[in-house]
């Protein structure tokens, strides 16, 4: 083997390793292939001299460390990533719900389930007891998104 065969397969492992960081995440098959095929064409560049081993050696560890300063800055990866923030929430539709509202429940609420308050379809608790489908409930309490209920009936 020749240096420039020892060469090509340096950059074929430099070429492998960075399509793991950037292509395919992880510590996967191209990562380790590229790290063996670096390792052995410094080998057979020592093969063929010492000068040109050291030479190979030298070089693809420098090559190495100015890849890793390059892509380790914050600069590099401002360009590649998404910059954009999400301000939006979701569920984020406001409903006019208060202590006291009367509605019926759509589900059994046990001890959480949907009820039609002021005719809005919406997920709630009920405060004390397990309450059945169809039955009128009341809103004792709303904390947030979370509303309380309690049944209206006397079977309850």
């Amino acid at each position: 083997m020749d240096l420039t065969t020892a060469l090509i397969i340096v950059g074929i492992g430099l070429l492998l390793l960075l399509v793991e960081v950037f292509l395919i995440p992880g510590a996967g098959i191209p990562g380790i292939i590229g790290l063996v095929l670096m390792v052995t064409g410094i080998v057979l560049a020592y093969y063929e001299s010492t000068t040109y081993g050291t030479i190979t050696l030298v070089s693809t560890g420098a090559v190495t460390a100015l890849l890793l300063f390059k892509f380790l800055r914050a600069d590099t990866w401002k360009s590649i990533t998404i910059s954009s923030n999400i301000t939006s929430k979701a569920n984020s539709d406001e409903y006019d719900i208060k202590e006291g509202d009367t509605g019926i429940a759509i589900t059994r609420i046990n001890p959480s389930g949907k009820a039609r308050i002021n005719n809005v379809y919406l997920e709630v608790v009920a405060r004390n007891s397990f309450i059945d489908d169809h039955d009128e409930v009341r809103v004792v309490s709303v904390e947030g998104r979370k509303v309380y209920v309690e049944s209206q009936n006397s079977k309850s």
